[in-house]
């Protein structure tokens, strides 16, 4: 008869060597691993604010309304979406009415993203309170509207959102002060939004068709060019469309069939001389290469899509070393 040690023993054996025989499997056969910005996603708003019943979403507008009016006198809606130090008082205002005069739900089930997301529905149903918040601002600098404008594009083309929508939501918000911080890292952040919205009011952010109507999945992935140069098999073999840029704004935008095999042209000896020419002579840390990746059996396969859809990119986001379409 085996004593109860021996068998305890033998059972802590075969269970070190069933975790070695996982573990060198896993090693074999690692689980894929997505781009983090793969799996993003804005707050849905919509579907959450549904299914609180309808006192209580009455509730929460008025709690928004009485927590804007606190700060109408200084601040404009805007404010809550620029700086982070009014939206959060913002917020705790509203969350304080709430708790104070409510009866139908919790506050803690009240998202900052939702509370966010209702003031902007408000204010384009025409229910805020008139502001007389609208104070003189210190003017933007050039810099700062390039930063802004590629930092929104970025958002867009990930979430496949309005800017407003975007900056509402606590994860659009981090998505876009990560774009910032990606561009210039000393940028002023709050003056960066500042410099979107601005760019977005005076339309000269205008909505990209041709990203907002394609029905295909469209994987969205940013790395330095000098990323790229050094290893180019984190490119996928995919078809789509890369965008150079850098600090001075976006630099060229092509189109593929295998973007990794195109890209493989670019950084041995360019078609491009002028942009072969300012990789060479820029700091290749400074340079980022977007890629708006295709699945190879969607329409984007299809070479006069991807034109169609490079050449819209092109339109609006002007690379200074691109010929117009």
């Amino acid at each position: 008869m085996f004593s109860l040690g021996i068998v305890a023993r033998f059972v802590m054996v075969l269970l070190c060597l069933f975790g070695l025989l996982k573990a060198a499997r896993a090693q074999e056969n690692p689980d894929p691993v997505p781009p983090p910005e793969a799996s993003l996603k804005l707050f849905a708003v919509d579907e959450s604010w549904q299914q609180f019943p309808a006192e209580a979403r009455k509730e929460i507008d008025r709690s928004v309304l009485v927590a804007y009016a606190s700060i109408s006198s200084e601040h404009t809606s805007d404010a809550v979406l620029i700086d982070d130090g009014i939206r959060n008082a913002f917020l705790a205002a509203v969350r304080k009415h709430f708790q104070e005069t409510a009866s139908s739900a919790s506050p803690s089930d009240l998202s900052d993203s939702m509370l966010a997301w209702r003031l902007l529905s408000l204010r384009k149903a025409g229910k805020l309170p008139p502001s007389n918040g609208r104070t003189s601002q210190p003017r933007l600098a050039d810099r700062e509207r390039v930063v802004g404008e590629i930092a929104s594009r970025r958002a867009e083309d990930q979430f496949h959102a309005s800017l407003d929508r975007i900056l509402v939501d606590e994860t659009g918000r981090s998505f876009f002060a990560a774009a910032v911080q990606q561009i210039d890292s000393e940028a002023n952040l709050a003056h960066i939004r500042r410099a979107a919205l601005a760019l977005r009011k005076s339309r000269q952010l205008r909505p990209e068709l041709a990203a907002r109507l394609v029905d295909w999945p469209v994987l969205q992935q940013s790395y330095h060019y000098s990323a790229i140069a050094a290893d180019l098999s984190i490119v996928p073999e995919q078809p789509g469309v890369y965008l150079f840029r850098d600090g001075t704004g976006y630099l060229y935008i092509g189109e593929a069939k295998n973007l990794r095999s195109r890209l493989s042209t670019h950084i041995a000896d360019s078609d491009r001389k002028s942009l072969f020419d300012y990789l060479q002579t820029t700091e290749s840390s400074q340079v980022h290469v977007d890629l708006h990746v295709f699945p190879e059996d969607s329409p984007g396969a299809t070479l006069s899509v991807r034109r169609a859809y490079e050449s819209e990119l092109i339109r609006s986001r002007n690379p200074q070393f691109n010929l117009r379409p």
